[in-house]
């Protein structure tokens, strides 16, 4: 039985599961043989004995690395160049992105009618923390993009219940059954759908944007990508950006491929891992997972990745 990037068989996750299920099997005989692969074994840097004593139990195996032919292994490995891209601080303020911003207009609501988003399960702290790493990373435009697809995708989800609320209470009525206790959804509601509307000709869902995202929409750190991917610009260019959060990921490779001073040069992707909340993240930001096959036959040529775990330094 392999294990691909094995390291992850601890706690809940499958390949743990797959181990339990397996470890109550008596004959010895019976039980399969496991290899595992990895290349990063440990994952806590203050105990790592832990870490791989962990990981040897979990899977019943020991940890093997090279020794004997250490040296025919570094005949095959090529040694990355590695350049550090300095960049400034982002702005307080981006003077050219128009305004008032979707998060201004929500902002407006979360402070007078807070009830509002827990009426409607949207999870407002959360969205704004995650609104202003996004902003911090990638600058205004990707933020309000984020912020558009995640209040778009809980609203439609307030609509559908309010669709199901209106059903039972037409099916009670038609039974003559008391309907008090059924409790439409609140009507400001539509006030925040009437945003989504207004904003929606600028952030529609990963198609070809019908506008141009220009670098003053954008923060230092994508400048800085968008010099590197220039500066590196070949017939068979190709590179994977890694970061640290899938919106980050998604948004970024929309506005990559709006950018005018890399049109005609980059086609881009993103790609998730199947970490928390695969799922929802897949029907918010639309998540193509041929994305591998696509870049491997060279059709896109920029992809963005974002790790499920924190990225290992190997």
């Amino acid at each position: 039985m392999i294990f691909d990037e094995c390291h992850h068989a601890r706690k809940n996750h499958p390949y743990n599961g797959v181990m339990r299920e397996y470890a109550h099997i008596k004959d010895l005989k019976s039980r399969p043989k496991i290899f595992g692969m990895t290349a990063s074994p440990y994952w806590n840097e203050r105990n790592p004995g832990l870490s791989l004593l962990t990981l040897e139990t979990n899977l019943h195996s020991k940890i093997v690395g090279v020794h004997e032919h250490a040296e025919e292994l570094q005949s095959h490995f090529s040694q990355l160049d590695e350049v550090l891209y300095e960049y400034p601080w982002p702005p307080e303020k981006y003077e050219q992105f128009p305004e008032p911003t979707i998060y201004d207009a929500f902002k407006v609501f979360s402070l007078d009618n807070l009830w509002l988003f827990d009426r409607l399960a949207i999870p407002w702290n959360k969205l704004e923390m995650r609104y202003f790493m996004t902003l911090n990373n990638t600058g205004p435009f990707c933020a309000s993009l984020y912020l558009y697809h995640e209040l778009n995708y809980h609203l439609s989800a307030a609509m559908n219940k309010a669709r199901e609320i209106l059903a039972t209470a037409s099916q009670k009525e038609a039974m003559s059954i008391d309907i008090t206790s059924v409790k439409p959804l609140p009507i400001e509601m539509f006030d925040l759908l009437d945003i989504i509307d207004d904003f929606a000709p600028f952030y529609e869902l990963y198609e070809p944007l019908s506008i141009d995202v220009p670098l003053e929409w954008c923060s230092p750190k994508v400048v800085a990508v968008v010099d590197i991917i220039k500066a590196h610009q070949t017939k068979n260019f190709q590179c994977i950006i890694f970061v640290e959060q899938r919106q980050v990921a998604a948004t970024l490779s929309t506005a990559l491929n709006a950018i005018p001073e890399l049109q005609g040069v980059v086609r881009c992707g993103h790609l998730f891992g199947n970490g928390i909340h695969s799922e929802a993240n897949m029907a918010i930001y639309g998540t193509k997972m041929d994305a591998i096959q696509l870049f491997g036959e060279k059709k896109i040529n920029v992809r963005k990745f974002p790790p499920v775990s924190p990225p290992s330094t190997t």
